[in-house]
């Protein structure tokens, strides 16, 4: 059998690699991704100084009246939101790992990441944080829950300068994951306001966003 005919720098041509070792390359990544998700808070909370003072008490007031604004949504067609009204959006690079990530004059942060995969379970997903957690030496506190009409889990934990929670879940192929990281002791006036925010979250493109608010 003949070679491959040599390239110019006299090698032979590489051939690509076969796609199921770039699938597992893509889970390992995303089972790393999920810890990093964890600790890229703060470091986001020592870059990104708020600019000025803003009352928690009127912050929250605005989100809330802010609910009904335009969606964001995001260039990989894989999501949109409703983003808290006022708050700062990173893009790529400056959010990566994530999608993006909005950003509070309180320090308060929303982070989401997607990212496509194989399986299309929970169990599936909650395996891959389970294992990734694990490797990194991190336990988080989970619960499950019903998030947008399917099964999801959600996870707090504490960093050295704020407090997180986050919802995992799995739809049609692709693991959304979105963090939001708050000031301790601005946890409890927050959480059921960001609660509410993630309400606003569609998995797909905005046609499917606009369908499921219909429902």
């Amino acid at each position: 059998m003949n070679a491959a005919p040599p390239t110019p720098s006299g090698r032979s041509p590489r051939r690509p690699p076969p796609k199921q070792i770039l699938l597992a390359a893509g889970l390992m990544l995303f089972g790393l991704l999920i810890v990093i998700a964890l600790m890229a808070d703060l470091r986001t909370m020592k870059q990104r100084k708020p600019r000025g003072y803003v009352d928690p008490g009127t912050e929250l007031q605005e989100i809330v009246l802010g609910l009904n604004n335009p969606r964001y949504e995001d260039t990989s067609g894989l999501f949109s939101i409703v983003p808290p009204a006022g708050w700062t959006v990173f893009k790529p690079p400056d959010s990566r790992p994530y999608n993006v990530i909005f950003r509070g004059p309180s320090g308060a942060t929303l982070s989401i990441m997607t990212t496509r995969v194989k399986y299309n379970d929970l169990p599936s997903l909650m395996r891959e944080i389970e294992e990734s957690e694990k490797r990194a030496g991190i336990r988080t506190k989970s619960e499950a829950l019903f998030f947008l009409g399917g099964p999801a889990v959600r996870r707090f934990a504490g960093l050295m300068a704020s407090r997180v929670f986050s919802v995992d879940f799995v739809r049609d192929h692709v693991a959304h994951h979105i963090m939001c990281g708050i000031p301790p002791e601005l946890f409890d006036r927050y959480y059921p306001v960001l609660m509410d925010v993630l309400g606003t979250y569609r998995a797909g493109p905005p046609e499917s966003a606009s369908a499921a608010a219909d429902e």
